[in-house]
């Protein structure tokens, strides 16, 4: 019952990603907001229930932008597992400890992210818009 009543909020937060998110644009920039969902999800439930979370939310967001098809999937999966296996390392009592965290956790979002969109789009594979 919990990982339904988890799914289901995965589903609240693709639907704000998709229609809220555009219109909160910070500096030209729309926040990423499956990935703190993510993230919670991964610290709550066991790694196998997030990680099944996560592929099937991040699957459903890269269906919606099938340029880079696959590649929020890999990233959020991994990045659910390693949350799963590192959760009890992080003192959360401490802010400093939960920020650097979250920032190592957004390198590793974003660095290989932006890789494959240079990858696709030096290539000339952007028929897609």
């Amino acid at each position: 019952m919990k990982v339904v009543k988890y799914f289901l909020v995965g589903i609240i937060f693709l639907y704000l990603q998709i229609f809220i998110s555009p219109k909160l644009l910070i500096g030209g920039v729309a926040p990423f907001l499956i990935l703190p969902y993510i993230i919670f999800v991964s610290i709550n439930l066991r790694s196998i229930e997030s990680a099944t979370i996560s592929f099937i939310v991040a699957l459903a967001h890269d269906l919606l932008n099938p340029l880079l098809l696959g590649s929020n999937v890999l990233i959020l999966v991994t990045l659910s597992l390693l949350v799963s296996r590192f959760k009890g390392s992080v003192p959360k009592d401490k802010l400093i400890p939960v920020v650097v965290c979250i920032f190592i956790l957004n390198l590793i979002y974003y660095i290989p992210l932006l890789v494959i969109k240079t990858i696709i789009l030096e290539h000339g594979y952007y028929w897609i818009k």
